[in-house]
């Protein structure tokens, strides 16, 4: 998508005064107004407005079943993100505005029974045939054909650095592999400079077991568990490592560099075993990445003596995340791998 990159943190969960020109013009036409809308948001996207806008979507989702509730929440927040990091300002916004990029999520119900989720933002006409090549080799794949493309990323990642913005590439492949139905995209002009990109997802209501919770006793080294972010728990005197949770934070490189330089001062004392339990019900691609990052330190250290077993915890229901986990067997071979189901 484009490089605009977000300065103003502020939210808006409408369009009010953003309701210009080009919104009139250009995108309000393409949402769905003769449909059920279960839920929707509007208007300069945010860090801070992803924050009460999953906070109303959950509650708003509170009756569904819960796997249909993992899934479509997932695929919201790297929508919502892709948005805020990668979308434009709307072309006719004020200066105040001016760097806040623009964008529509809107749910609905569908023909079939299902559910819709429609995301609408701008991107730079430049762009578009890269973007749209990219999409369309997706939307080509099947289930299977995505999982291995996902394997494939993420082993080419490089180590996660805090000096460019992160790009992974792992955000539209996981939305497509966590759509019930279709997943499709559709790239409209708008001007000499703007193209609206539409992406679309359906979902149908399955049965599944609640998401497992999990709290964790205070340790010497803590990171605080918040709205987006996990609890993490280094304790040296037990050598044991605990991350529980969900992790889509604000900064990702910011967050897990700070459990990154706790470990690495813990096993610079040559430690001779560790036990590390992740339990995660949800996490971005970004975590994903900075996960992967540390769990190949971690590997580093076993190569030279240190004992280290991993206990992952993945939700009933969800399949890609356990994949992610028997991935870890091969880019980090040298753990000690249990995946277990989290427990109620």
């Amino acid at each position: 998508m484009s490089s605009h990159k977000q300065k103003n943190s502020a939210s808006s969960n409408g369009t009010g005064s953003q309701s210009k020109s080009f919104y009139t013009l250009h995108i309000a036409p393409l949402l769905d107004a003769d449909k059920s809308v279960l839920f929707s948001v509007s208007g300069p996207f945010s860090s801070v407005g992803l924050t009460s806008s999953m906070q109303e979507l959950r509650e708003r989702l509170s009756g569904f079943q819960a796997k249909f509730q993992f899934n479509l929440c997932a695929v919201f927040i790297e929508l919502y993100q892709n948005i805020d990091r990668y979308g434009l300002p709307l072309p006719d916004t004020d200066e105040k505005q001016s760097e806040r990029a623009f964008g529509c999520i809107q749910i609905t119900t569908d023909d079939a029974g299902g559910y819709q989720l429609r995301a609408i933002n701008l991107v730079c006409q430049a762009d578009t045939f890269q973007l749209g090549e990219k999409l369309s080799a997706l939307q080509a794949l099947d289930k299977k054909g995505l999982a291995a493309r996902y394997r494939a990323q993420l082993a080419s990642l490089a180590p996660i650095s805090g000096k460019s913005h992160r790009r992974t590439g792992l955000g539209l492949i996981d939305m497509a592999r966590r759509v019930d139905g279709q997943f499709s995209f559709m790239l409209n002009r708008a001007d000499d400079d703007h193209c609206l990109l539409i992406l679309e997802a359906h979902f149908q209501e399955n049965s599944s077991t609640p998401l497992a919770t999990r709290t964790e006793k205070m340790n010497p080294f803590t990171l605080k568990a918040s709205s987006r972010s996990p609890k993490v728990t280094l304790s040296p005197a037990e050598n044991k490592l605990l991350i529980s949770g969900e992790s889509y934070p604000e900064n990702v490189t910011a967050f897990y560099a700070q459990l990154e330089a706790a470990l690495k001062d813990y096993l610079a004392k040559n430690p001779e075993r560790l036990e590390v339990d992740i339990a995660l019900r949800y996490f971005n691609s970004g975590s994903a990445h900075a996960l992967l990052t540390l769990l190949r330190m971690l590997d580093s250290y076993a190569q030279k003596g240190c004992e280290i077993s991993l206990l992952w915890k993945v939700v009933v229901d969800d399949d890609i995340g356990r994949e992610f986990a028997q991935d870890i067997a091969e880019q980090a071979p040298n753990l000690f791998l249990n995946i277990s189901e989290m427990s109620e």
